[in-house]
This record gives C-alpha cells, sequence and structure tokens, in this order.
C-alpha cells in the first residue's frame, strides 16, 4: 500500500509539471548577433525560443507576429508564437544554440534615448539582451 502512494504522489507532481500544447504563448526573444541597437535603430533582428519546452525547435511558421509597445522610456517588444501539438513541459526549457529562427522587428518610430525590453505574459518587462550564442 505505501508504495502506490509513492507512485501516485510522482504522477500528480509529473502532470503538474506538462500541459497539452496548442494555443499560443509570448515566447522568448533575443537580439540577434550583429544587431546594431542605436537611438536611430527602426529595425533589428531577433532570435525566437519557446517559453515552454517542447520537444521541438520553434518554427518560422510557429510564430503568429510581435507587437511593439511605445512610452517615454522604453519600447516593449512582445513576440507571440504558436505552441505544438502534445505536451509541453512548463518553464526550464533548453533551446538548440543557433537553430532558433529569426525575425525582423520593425518600429514605428526610431528607438531614441529609450530601453529596449522583452515584453511576456503578465511579467514585468526586462531589458533586452543580445543573443550570445
Amino acid at each position: 500500500m505505501p508504495a502506490r502512494i509513492k507512485v501516485s504522489v510522482v504522477a500528480v507532481l509529473l502532470l503538474a509539471s506538462c500541459s497539452l500544447g496548442g494555443g499560443t504563448e509570448d515566447a522568448r526573444w533575443w537580439i540577434d548577433r550583429g544587431a546594431t541597437i542605436e537611438p536611430s535603430t527602426t529595425s533589428f533582428d531577433v532570435r525566437v525560443g519557446w517559453v515552454s519546452c517542447a520537444d521541438t525547435q520553434v518554427k518560422h511558421e510557429d510564430i503568429e507576429g510581435y507587437t511593439v509597445t511605445y512610452d517615454e522610456e522604453s519600447v516593449a517588444v512582445s513576440v507571440e508564437v504558436r505552441l505544438p501539438g502534445g505536451f509541453v513541459r512548463t518553464g526550464g526549457c533548453s533551446s538548440l544554440a543557433g537553430e532558433e529562427p529569426v525575425i525582423t522587428i520593425e518600429l514605428e518610430e526610431p528607438l531614441g534615448n529609450r530601453t529596449l525590453m522583452v515584453r511576456r505574459g503578465t511579467e514585468p518587462p526586462k531589458e533586452a539582451i543580445e543573443y550570445n550564442y
């Protein structure tokens, strides 16, 4: 009987860290290596990866689009991707370095002296970083 309880607890823990895919999520993204970000910047390339873990790498056709939000101090970008079907783990993803698709983000106005930020879901925006692989 105690062995059955242990198995049940493990099964519950495994199910809690997985979910069925499908739908969309805000992706992880990084400024592509070699992209120049300066006050006059109106477009730049980024690499896109999953936030949730899946058995595959994000493909270009999985990218639904992006949104840019402007204010006086920052320009925040979110990139939306379509999740694959099947089970996906939430968080703790490792990416296949160098295999993420690259997209170009077009700004409606130059970046100026504002900070380029990553916006993802309900998380507070954080400063964008350069892709370092």
